[in-house]
């Protein structure tokens, strides 16, 4: 997908995004991914709450209008469902690594933005 260098581009902005990486069909070494597939995203933040809902707004100014978005979660791990003008489907899911929550799909070979805690 051509929207992940944008986004990638978005999260480097944001101090508190310690990583930002694709998982699911469009992770891994060889991506699966095609035209009607969404794009999962896992960020790890200490804020997942407040980073995941800016990172919204910054994908908002750059593709809007937005079309539809669902949340869900708490603060250790919070999950924003972005539905843009497009019909490209964006599963954002940010996680507090010190929380008790899991982490998100596997790691191989797929982290884009990294940053010591």
């Amino acid at each position: 997908m051509q929207i992940v260098p944008e986004l990638e581009e978005i999260a480097s902005r944001d101090s508190r995004i310690r990583e930002l990486r694709p998982h699911g069909s469009a992770g891994g070494d060889r991506p699966r991914i095609d035209q009607w597939s969404d794009l999962d995203l896992s960020i790890t933040t200490d804020e997942p709450i407040a980073v995941a809902e800016d990172f919204a707004r910054e994908i908002s100014a750059h593709y809007s209008p937005v079309f539809a978005a669902s949340r869900s979660g708490n603060s250790a791990r919070y999950t924003l469902r972005l539905v843009l003008s497009d019909l490209r489907r964006l599963d954002i899911t940010a996680v507090d690594p010190t929380g008790s929550a899991a982490p998100i799909g596997s790691t191989h070979g797929c982290a884009k933005i990294r940053r010591a805690p």
